[in-house]
């Protein structure tokens, strides 16, 4: 038998063209995926899979338990055979009932009464429906009444069945939809393409669009219902709805469309409504943003945006998917190949993986934009023009599909870019990781990881890497082919995590690391990396610092810890670190006196105490190395060396005294309102920094350290902490320190503590030394490697004292 024949005899059974040709590929190469199928075919993959499925409904296609799923057809000879019998039993039926049929016949033919039977008929697919709903509206007599939303509406205009208006010039159209803000744009375009005989108004005040009833009533003599919910629709499945004549039934849609048109509102009238009801929000709003705008009430105004962005979000999406069901089926299946491969896809791409010829992709894509407007062109590739209607395609699509997608994706990427692969590895990472592909996904996961965790990194960089690791983490689950890079991933969270000053997230990757190692020496080195809590209790109030590693040798951190982390965490590996987190401290008491230089002094005493040491290796930045100097002045046998960093010599402003009073003026308005005197404080100083008077002519760029700070420190902490510093002056006392000291900062910090104050420094502490590192700001962050060995240098250099 020829193929075409068994093509013929498909065809004639029943199948469309398509699942004859899909069958008969897979009857000729017996066991195939989906991808395998769509790959030597032509056709779209997300076609493949729903003739397969349509197949698998006629018991002509079976699937293996295995995965991904492989497909199996039915034997060519027992499909014939399949038919043959089929054939042969409508005959045999047929003629047994030939006798009986036309003595039926005869006896109805010569019936005079015209008999109406009830009768409840289950339509599926879209098709079908549409066709039916024209038909009732051909055959209408009086009036065809029906309620529907504006998405199903829509799609029925888009099949062109609102040009198909009752003959009967007396006859009557009467339609009820939904209507709201975000849907006004609809509308309006459907109102410039449907009849002008058509009386349409609106339900304004719906808003569960699942519950909204969706009917078609003819001449109170049949009814055409939905039985599907809007969300089902949404999710790619065609509608179902039931036809009947009912009586009983008819009469009691017709009370429902009755109460529904009498509480709806003319749609002209309900879209100016809308429209102006829309105006006096946003004016209401603009005024409440305009009063929120003055200092006391900066907070407030954050919540109420942040609510604002979330309650836009959740309608746009709504509205979105309403606008996605208006999508013919081979736009949704492009637009859904172009969700996989992101926000932004090339045409190039596209067509390798859809399956559409590049002149009908770009027809249909133009189509799309043009009509929907939900892609962007740029220059040979597509973007899509909200971020909400990549989400719900891709949300949408079936899993298994979607790892097709992904996998496929990645591999014409490879063929593509085969001869510069890292030009497109973060794209490539994504696609593997999606696929499930651990052999290439985890390197390549790895490889990104590595490139966006440096020292100057950024707040979006950060959360790449936190993906990355935590991708390689799902990857590798508990293949033991994985277990490094998983350990490894779980260490390099822990320690994103603890530079973010998220320290109890941060020990619990530490403890994942652990957990999964049993190499001891692995173990003790992520261990030392744990922030440990010390609480200690005077004058009955609770004061807290912080222990990393262990050792006899304790170095002895006072600043910011932010800066900190990356030494903390180096000098672990060998002492016992101990972090007075200034900004943090502030929080803790240990009396009831006021914030002031006094009140650190005593909290450092308190911790010092505490650790019973008199050799303490003491390492201090700004603020830090001005306590650092007034408490070895008090307390010399207490501290063994001195690293003081970016720390200054004498008050800010002290030789201009018109910005001194300008300061001092600002601190009392500051504090009544932290959060806006913060903002403002960051942007006096960067104008004329407070120790050089230099005026910056760039504005302020903030930097990931600047974005840590302002989410884990209050900001009336951080407005007490620089009030301190600011005023603070060490030129009467700093020649009395009599240990071993080292004075650093950066190049390109010079401008914020000058080289003036670190050159007194260097006079006045007898045999100091003085390091600036070349071309660097914020060291002990940005310069990790070179600052570490600097330090470890100076410690072990000889310890006597000057």
């Amino acid at each position: 038998m020829s193929q075409k024949t068994a093509f013929s005899i498909l065809k004639d059974f029943g199948l469309t063209s398509k699942e004859a040709e899909v069958y008969l590929f897979l009857a000729k190469y017996e066991v195939l995926t989906g991808g395998e199928i769509a790959k030597h075919t032509k056709i779209a993959r997300s076609l493949v899979y729903r003739i397969l499925k349509s197949l698998q409904s006629k018991s002509l296609v079976e699937t293996t338990l295995e995965s991904p799923i492989r497909f199996i057809a039915l034997p060519l000879e027992k499909t014939i055979d399949l038919i043959i019998r089929t054939k042969q039993e409508e005959v045999i039926q047929v003629q047994k009932a030939k006798k009986n049929l036309l003595e039926d016949w005869k006896v109805i033919n010569q019936s005079k009464l015209e008999l109406k039977h009830e009768k409840f008929v289950v339509i599926e697919n879209n098709k079908k429906i549409f066709s039916k709903i024209q038909q009732m509206i051909k055959e209408t007599k009086n009036v065809i009444s029906g309620i529907v939303t504006l998405s199903t509406l829509a799609r029925i205009e888009q099949n062109g069945i609102l040009e198909t208006l009752p003959n009967n010039v007396h006859s009557k159209f009467q339609l009820v939809t939904n209507l709201d803000l975000q849907n006004l744009k609809i509308i309006k375009r459907l109102l410039q393409n449907i009849n002008s005989k058509i009386d349409l108004k609106a339900k304004l005040d719906f808003s569960k669009l699942d519950a909204f009833p969706r009917f078609f009533l003819r001449d109170d003599e049949d009814i055409l219902f939905f039985i599907r919910s809007e969300t089902d629709v949404s999710t790619q499945k065609d509608e179902v709805c039931i036809y009947t004549n009912y009586k009983s039934l008819v009469q009691t849609f017709k009370g429902i469309f009755q109460d529904y048109w009498k509480s709806s509102t003319e749609i002209e009238k309900g879209i100016s409504n809308i429209e102006k009801d829309s105006k006096l929000a946003h004016n209401s709003l603009k005024e409440k943003k305009v009063a929120q705008l003055q200092p006391k009430s900066i907070e407030e105004k954050n919540q109420l945006i942040s609510l604002e962005n979330e309650d836009t979000s959740r309608e746009l999406s709504k509205t979105n998917v309403g606008n996605i069901n208006l999508l013919t089926e081979e736009e949704r299946d492009i637009l859904d190949c172009a969700s996989v491969i992101g926000e932004e896809f090339s045409i190039d791409l596209l067509e390798q993986v859809s399956g559409f010829t590049r002149i009908r992709l770009l027809k249909k894509l133009n189509n799309i934009e043009r009509k929907h407007n939900f892609v962007q062109y740029k220059a040979n590739s597509y973007e899509f023009s909200n971020s909400n209607i990549r989400n719900i395609l891709y949300e949408n699509l079936p899993a298994n599909l979607r790892r097709e997608y992904h996998s496929l994706i990645a591999k014409k990427l490879e063929e593509t870019h085969q001869d510069n692969l890292d030009k497109i590895s973060k794209e490539l990472a994504q696609h593997y990781y999606f696929s499930r592909n651990a052999q290439k996904g985890i390197p390549t996961l790895l490889k990104e990881a590595e490139k966006v965790w440096t020292p100057k990194i950024t707040e979006n960089q950060v959360d790449e890497a936190i993906k990355f690791y935590s991708q390689i983490i799902d990857l590798a689950d508990n293949n033991q082919e994985w277990e490094k890079q998983k350990i490894n991933a779980f260490e390099k969270l822990g320690d994103i995590h603890s530079i973010m000053m998220q320290h109890q997230e941060a020990n619990n990757f530490y403890k994942k690391a652990i957990d999964s190692t049993d190499n001891a020496a692995l173990a003790d080195k992520i261990n030392r990396k744990i922030q440990k809590t010390k609480t200690i209790e005077k004058h009955g109030m609770k004061l807290s610092y912080f222990v990393y590693g262990e050792g006899e040798q304790i170095i002895f951190y006072m600043g910011n810890a932010i800066l900190s982390m990356p030494q903390i965490h180096f000098f672990s590996q060998k002492f016992k670190v101990v972090l007075m987190d200034l900004p943090e401290t502030l929080t803790q008491r240990t009396s009831n006196n006021e914030y002031s230089l006094e009140s650190y002094l005593e909290i450092m005493n308190t911790i010092i105490e505490d650790l019973k040491k008199d050799d303490i290796f003491l390492v201090s930045a700004s603020l830090g190395g001005v306590l650092s100097i007034h408490y070895i002045v008090r307390h010399p046998e207490k501290i063994k060396k001195l690293v003081l960093i970016a720390t200054p010599s004498k008050p800010a402003y002290v030789d201009q005294p018109e910005r001194k009073k300008q300061l001092d003026d600002f601190w009392a308005q500051a504090f009544q309102s932290p959060s806006w005197g913060w903002k403002k404080y960051r942007e006096m100083v960067w104008k004329a920094a407070p120790y050089s008077g230099i005026k910056r002519k760039t504005e302020r760029k903030t930097s990931i350290y600047d974005q840590i700070r302002d989410k884990t420190i209050d900001p009336k902490m951080m407005l007490i902490y620089y009030k301190i510093l600011l005023e603070a002056d060490v030129r009467q006392i700093v020649d009395k320190i009599r240990i071993p000291t080292l004075i650093i900062e950066g190049e390109k910090e010079l401008h914020i503590i000058p080289l003036s104050h670190l050159k007194f420094l260097n006079k006045k502490i007898s045999g100091s030394k003085l390091k600036i590192v070349e071309n660097a700001e914020l060291i002990t962050y940005t310069e990790t490697e070179k600052v570490n060995k600097i330090f470890e240098e100076f410690f072990a250099s000889s310890t006597s004292k000057n």
